[in-house]
């Protein structure tokens, strides 16, 4: 049972390797095409994720700044400290007092030290930095912890980057919606490339179709040629659109290498051994649908 399988899939893959054989300008144009799709595909994909893997480093980072009234009381500040350690979403929070503030200031600015000597009095508020559990690290949720704060006596106001926060959360939807939309519309436009390709070669093997059938020869014996040289296609597209991406990331990282203006090219990464896994699979399911469209509509006739 197992040997038959293996032949008749043997038999087919050597028949679609002939049909791609005896039609190879189609094929041609039609991998091509494949390829091209697939690597503005992967482009989007390899933005989205490094604007996803930036954003996510940024998150861990994350903090909220609450800056201190000078005249706070000691018990305002234990209420504070108390509402702290009762939010569930905060992981951490420490007090920096006013001379720590000063001291990390003069860190920030040790080539103009000379305008800090020239202060009589120090200017920074104390201030407490609260660190988020990762859950929480989104923007409805940080937004309502810190309206919640200010209500507090004692606040002089809170730093959290809102409306960094917001923007950044609005740009990664719009950005993976229109990933899909897309994606989709390459992933539609290919099936039908591949399935004209396919129907080309239906068409000029019609009367051998036709013999197939009268001499009751079964569906796989058929359909599995046609069947393989859509994968097929799907697969060297996919394979060849890879090829085109690594070589476009690598110019790319080199501009940025040699620009003055970027720092850390090396931080942005090429798609994962999954990500590729992942387009390799979709090409030879995107080459199997748009082979099947052709199948059923020519036997169907």
């Amino acid at each position: 049972m197992l040997n038959n399988m293996i032949q008749l899939i043997g038999s087919a893959l050597k028949e679609a390797l002939e049909g791609i054989k005896a039609n190879k300008e189609t094929y041609l144009i039609t991998i091509g095409t494949t390829a091209v799709s697939m690597s503005i595909l992967g482009i989007f994909l390899i933005v989205y994720f490094n604007i996803q893997g930036m954003v996510k480093k940024w998150r861990e980072n994350f903090q909220v700044v609450v800056y201190l009234q000078d005249n706070i009381t000691k018990k305002d500040m234990e209420k504070l400290k108390s509402y702290f350690s009762s939010i569930q979403g905060i992981d951490e929070y420490l007090y920096v007092s006013k001379d720590q503030a000063l001291k990390k200031f003069r860190k920030r600015l040790a080539r103009n030290q000379t305008i800090l000597d020239s202060l009589d009095v120090n200017p920074l508020p104390a201030s407490f930095e609260l660190k988020f559990k990762k859950k929480y690290r989104h923007y409805e949720k940080i937004k309502s912890i810190a309206e919640d704060v200010n209500k507090f006596k004692g606040i002089e106001s809170l730093e959290f980057g809102e409306g960094w926060l917001e923007r950044i959360e609005t740009m990664l939807f719009f950005l993976k919606f229109i990933f899909l939309a897309v994606g989709g519309l390459i992933c539609v436009g290919i099936i039908l490339i591949i399935s004209n390709a396919i129907k080309l070669s239906l068409y000029a093997r019609k009367d051998e179709i036709e013999i197939m059938q009268l001499v009751g020869a079964t569906d796989w014996f058929i359909k599995g040629p046609f069947l393989f040289e859509g994968i097929l296609q799907g697969f060297l597209g996919a394979v060849l659109s890879l090829i085109i991406l690594y070589g476009f990331y690598g110019m790319f990282i080199d501009n940025l290498q040699a620009s003055r203006f970027f720092i850390g090219a090396q931080s942005f990464l090429f798609i994962t051994p999954r990500d590729v896994a992942y387009i390799v699979l979709s090409g030879v399911l995107i080459g199997y649908a748009g082979s099947y469209v052709s199948l059923r509509k020519f036997l169907n006739n």
